[in-house]
């Protein structure tokens, strides 16, 4: 992988050309996977006299650290910089030389494994469902989601179809308990209309009751103050 990228060299924030190496292996369900392996990456001269830019990285590649390399391979001046013989014709010429080992650890879950567990997390929001605890149900499918993470296309796509399924359930669901709302005070219609149902959904209903509660307290207040005032009043008059 090459990419530009933002680097302090010499205390200074400079624009960089990255140069990473990525290691993806095929067919494997287990995330206790590792690949050591040595790389020699190199910036092609382009022009007579000059030396190749080279530089090495040696990296125990993981499920949760899969890609090694240099966030600042050569700052981005050098590479523009024609004196310096690595770009011609606007172009750049990169090129990598792997010694990897044997991984590790490969099969320590077989595919039969992994999509029975799947299948487990799968059938528990499906039972959630049933039992109609949506919030529940999408909970099991966002952890299903989390452990499959790309491993297998055909279990992905069937959990981000429960996924879709499952959040339109919601969607209707708080739908029908605002629209079931009984027994409205005088004042508080306007919470059924399509604009105030849409607040409900994404939480600015929550905000509308705490304004209206802090209204009612100030209104009480107010009250409590004019009584004060009117007692002393008679008090006075005595």
């Amino acid at each position: 992988m090459v990419m530009p990228k933002q680097h302090m060299v010499q205390k200074k924030n400079q624009k960089c050309m990255g140069f990473f190496l990525q290691c993806c292996p095929d067919n494997t369900y287990s995330d206790a996977w590792t690949c050591q392996s040595v790389a020699e990456m190199r910036l092609i001269a382009q022009k007579p006299g000059v030396q190749n830019f080279v530089r090495k990285t040696t990296h125990v590649y993981s499920a949760k650290e899969n890609d090694w390399g240099y966030s600042c391979f050569m700052t981005w001046a050098d590479v523009l910089d024609e004196s310096q013989g690595y770009i011609k014709d606007d172009r750049v010429t990169l090129e990598i030389t792997v010694k990897a080992e044997a991984p590790k650890n490969m099969m320590l879950v077989s595919r039969e494994d992994f999509r029975r567990s799947i299948d487990q997390w799968y059938n528990l929001a499906e039972m959630q469902l049933a039992r109609g605890q949506v919030d529940l149900s999408i909970e099991a499918n966002a952890q299903a989601l989390k452990f499959c993470k790309d491993k297998d296309k055909q279990s992905q796509e069937k959990l981000e179809a429960q996924r879709e399924r499952l959040v339109n359930h919601k969607l209707v669901e708080s739908i029908h308990r605002i629209e079931k709302v009984k027994d409205v005070p005088k004042g508080t219609g306007d919470a059924l209309r399509p604009t105030s149902l849409r607040q409900a959904l994404t939480g600015a209903q929550k905000s509308a009751t705490t304004s209206k509660a802090t209204k009612v307290i100030k209104k009480e207040r107010r009250n409590i103050v004019q009584q004060g005032k009117k007692s002393g009043n008679a008090l006075t008059a005595k």
